[in-house]
């Protein structure tokens, strides 16, 4: 029996002319790996061409049935559950991967040895393109290393599927000890797709998966942290572990450095530690103009922001932390993670 690095786990319902040309497309474009076919109560059209898959690539599909549409995140439980690969790749029929694309997960993951999953994304062009650790995960193109579901206990079906699920996915993540990144390639494509259903259903799911992640992991915060002329009276490494450890805990950080101290920050690459992290620098010359101006933008697109400052020498209309008080709330918040026994 062959011995597969990649397994491909692909939950389907229905689309026969999706589910066709994806998996066309994974067993050529893909060739180390095996199909994991999920059929969660899909038409006699859709079954015969998953039929048809398995009988011609042998012992390269695994199909699993259930006889109802058990959802998104059972389905990709029931076919991680079944998957002996070191690597899974969650896909779904609309994503597509151009052949070689593995290759560039397999450098990130040499590349950070503590990375348990890699989020796949299409090529943007933005200014953090590249690899930068995520606050989340992906239901249409992620792969994660077997041994993190073994750990994690896979995704919690009580949620809706989406966001909140990806979230508290991420959350368990970073308790076992391991990060998520993501990776921008060329080689992905992602077609857009409808969502069946009441979306007064789909807002209910979203509503209630909100608060038992609310009630699991606490709310994450924005908060906006203001550098003077110096750091927070810290060492950099400290105050890179301090942002870090916030920033996996699902707060959204925004620093907003003096000139100086933002050269500083961002030559120890402080821009790219973590998609939650935003980085600003003030300008030399009328900085504290600047600084109000970020402020006040922020009042606006983020009013309950909690100000962390140790300068009480300008006003501004959010909450206030000492740098003190913050790495505190970040501690208490990682005792509090793992001193629970739930998942």
């Amino acid at each position: 029996m062959t011995n597969y690095l990649l397994d491909i786990i692909l939950p389907v319902w229905n689309r026969p002319v999706e589910v066709r040309s994806a998996l066309a497309s994974f067993s050529t474009d893909t060739p180390l790996s095996r199909l994991v076919l999920v059929d969660i109560g899909s038409d006699r059209e859709t079954e015969r061409i998953l039929d048809e898959f398995a009988e011609a690539l042998d012992d390269r599909v695994i199909l699993l049935s259930t006889e109802r549409n058990v959802g998104t995140v059972a389905a990709l439980n029931l076919g991680l559950e079944k998957s002996s690969a070191p690597y899974a790749l969650i896909a779904t029929p609309f994503t597509t991967l151009a052949a070689g694309w593995f290759d560039a997960v397999l450098t990130l993951f040499n590349r950070y040895p503590e990375s348990g999953a890699v989020v796949l994304r299409e090529k943007s062009g933005s200014r953090r393109a590249g690899d930068i650790e995520t606050d989340s995960g992906s239901f249409v193109a992620m792969v994660l290393k077997k041994s993190l579901y073994d750990i994690s206990g896979g995704f919690d079906e009580a949620m809706d599927g989406g966001e909140w699920a990806l979230r508290d996915f991420a959350r368990r993540v970073i308790r076992s000890g391991q990060t998520i990144h993501s990776l921008e390639m060329e080689k992905l494509k992602l077609a857009a797709f409808a969502e069946f259903g009441s979306a007064a259903r789909r807002l209910e799911r979203e509503t209630n998966a909100r608060q038992l992640y609310a009630e699991r992991w606490g709310d994450s915060l924005p908060y906006l942290l203001v550098c003077s002329d110096s750091m927070p009276g810290v060492e950099i490494a400290e105050f890179r572990g301090t942002l870090l450890e916030s920033a996996r805990q699902g707060n959204r950080i925004t620093v907003v450095a003096e000139n100086r101290t933002g050269k500083l920050l961002s030559r120890e690459g402080f821009a790219a530690l973590h998609e939650n992290i935003a980085f600003e620098i003030l300008p030399k010359l009328f900085s504290s103009r600047a600084l109000k101006g970020i402020l006040s933008r922020a009042a606006v697109s983020q009013p309950g922001a909690v100000l962390v400052s140790e300068d009480d020498s300008f006003s501004a209309p959010f909450s206030r932390l000492s740098f003190t008080d913050f790495v505190s709330g970040v501690t208490t918040r990682r005792e509090k993670w793992y001193c629970r026994r739930d998942r």
